[in-house]
């Protein structure tokens, strides 16, 4: 094999090694309850803060109705899409409110890599994209597409914590 070979095979396979290590968000999932006193539609106005127009063709709206804890009737909201450009623009709105050191975000990842976070659902509903706790958040699930490790994560993390979200969603 002759030299200008052995350049281009070692090329494609560092391309080819690059291309591994990114991290692509395949799914974004969010939901919220809407409690008896709550209203409905002020619900889907605190998830459209996240997703923009709710009815997007590009977003699958789920909208059920359940009993609570103490036997309350309540409303489950959900909205999921696997559309990169809308998983990019969510990703991009909830960015600026996620802790600075990626480690503290990796205690967030289940054994699937399917990362969880939770919004406060008061503040979304003004406007405002904040961390919660409790039951009254907005949940957030971002799934992984490919396998996932520590380094291909922080990456990742580090690159929306910088205001990147293209870097690591495709």
């Amino acid at each position: 094999m002759d030299n200008k070979t052995q350049e281009k095979m070692g090329r494609n396979r560092d391309r080819h090694n690059h291309k591994q290590k990114k991290l692509v968000a395949k799914k974004i999932f969010l939901s919220a309850i809407c409690h008896a006193t709550e209203s409905l539609e002020k619900v889907k106005t605190v998830l459209s803060c996240f997703v923009g127009d709710l009815n997007d063709p590009r977003l699958k709206l789920t909208v059920r109705t359940a009993k609570g804890h103490f036997g309350n009737p309540i409303t489950l909201i959900s909205v999921e899409t696997t559309d990169t450009g809308l998983i990019e623009q969510v990703m991009g709105r909830i960015a600026h409110s996620l802790p600075m050191d990626p480690g503290v975000l990796m205690k967030h990842l289940d054994e699937k890599g399917t990362l969880h976070l939770r919004f406060d659902k008061q503040k979304a509903f003004m406007g405002r994209v904040e961390p919660g706790c409790g039951s009254n958040v907005v949940k957030v699930e971002i799934s992984f597409q490919g396998r996932l490790d520590e380094e291909k994560m922080k990456t990742f993390l580090e690159g929306l914590l910088v205001g990147r979200c293209g870097d690591g969603v495709n």
